[in-house]
């Protein structure tokens, strides 16, 4: 798709917020695209990722992400993860910070892309 509307790897990789070498390992099968480039290619060529896939054949299909209601939980006191974060094992408490820094950065990285795919 990059070879069919005239873009080389640098032109896309700049706007879908991916390096020029990534975008080469990916075309090459060297590397596989995570599921967060998956959907920036998707909205940027305006097609699903199943077409990305292999999974669709029409292309035609524009990228419409899901829409869903997610009830978002809320921690009415900051007691309330103390409490949870106290009867943890030490082991634990290590896999619970590592795992909340991992979600940040996630969310931090998602932010950026969509930024990057807004400007």
């Amino acid at each position: 798709m990059r070879k069919e509307s005239g873009l080389s790897h640098e032109s896309l990789a700049k706007k879908i917020g991916y390096s020029r070498s990534i975008i080469g390992f990916w075309e090459n099968g060297k590397k596989k695209p995570t599921a967060e480039a998956l959907i920036a290619l998707a909205k940027f060529f305006d097609v699903t990722v199943d077409y990305l896939l292999g999974l669709e054949n029409n292309p035609e299909t524009p990228y419409h992400p899901p829409l869903k209601k997610t009830k978002i939980p809320t921690i009415t006191e900051p007691s309330e993860i103390q409490e949870i974060y106290d009867q943890l094992s030490p082991l634990n408490r290590g896999k619970l910070i590592g795992r909340a820094e991992a979600l940040l950065e996630e969310q931090q990285n998602q932010d950026q892309q969509n930024k990057k795919l807004i400007n």
